[in-house]
């Protein structure tokens, strides 16, 4: 699993897992790159899921997904949890409802949908992006 690492102004270090919500203290500073949870420097970090999730946010569009966005950021933001990755991630399924009701139909699209936030929920949110990618081209 990766993490990122945060450090205070006096050195101490601590990890937290990438997308679970954490507030950062006042006085911590996130240090550049990914790391494995045990602390190496993790290479397994790829640019794929910004890709991944541009090349989805261009696909499906605007939707209402979009709406949740802008209704949750400022409680979001008011908790310190600016940047979600979940959160991203189920803004894009949202959007993606549409295009998975008309390839699916609607039953089989609202479990696919039920079966990827659970997925996010769960802290698999790239997996969840890649799972859509993959229902929307399949």
């Amino acid at each position: 699993m990766n993490c990122l690492k945060l450090r205070t102004v006096n050195g101490a270090e601590r990890l937290v897992p990438l997308g679970k919500p954490y507030t950062k203290a006042p006085d911590e500073s996130q240090l550049k790159g990914v790391f494995d949870c045990d602390g190496k420097v993790s290479l397994a970090r790829s640019p794929n899921r910004v890709v991944v999730k541009n090349e989805l946010d261009a696909e499906i569009g605007p939707g209402m997904g979009d709406w949740i966005k802008v209704l949750a950021s400022p409680v979001a933001k008011a908790m310190g949890r600016e940047g979600c990755s979940p959160c991203e991630a189920k803004r894009l399924v949202v959007n993606a409802a549409t295009k998975l009701k008309a390839k699916y139909g609607i039953i089989e699209a609202a479990l696919i949908v039920k079966s990827l936030w659970t997925a996010i929920s769960d802290g698999k949110h790239e997996q969840a992006l890649s799972q859509l990618q993959a229902k929307l081209h399949d």
